[in-house]
């Protein structure tokens, strides 16, 4: 694929699947847990950029779901939100502190 340019297409995600193969090119498969609560802007911002960028994504409120913020806190370290955890298909774990747009699409493989 042309660097700057994005083939958009919906995969169905079969258990056991970690790469899917189109037209050559292997696409990873990742998953994207956001940990937000509802009054902070930059989750808004980044809600709203995933989408622009068709990026699923699982939201956890951890103003409205007390043990998913402790669950945030042990993989973190910290309270602060928006707090990504990246799970790669390698098994590798990519967390990021902050609405980072870079860094999010570097480890995400979009642009």
């Amino acid at each position: 694929m042309s660097q700057g340019k994005r083939c958009s297409f919906k995969i169905k995600l079969i258990e056991g699947v970690k790469n899917v193969k189109f037209k050559g090119e292997v696409f990873k498969m990742v998953t994207l847990t956001l940990y937000t609560t509802t009054t902070c802007p930059f989750c808004k911002m980044e809600k709203e950029w995933l989408v622009e960028k068709k990026v699923d994504y699982t939201e956890i409120l951890v103003d409205e779901h007390p043990d998913r913020a402790q669950e945030m806190i042990a993989i973190s370290g910290q309270m602060g939100v928006p707090f990504n955890v990246i799970d790669l298909e390698d098994g590798k774990r990519v967390t990021i502190l902050g609405f980072d747009k870079a860094r999010l699409a570097q480890e995400l493989g979009i642009s």
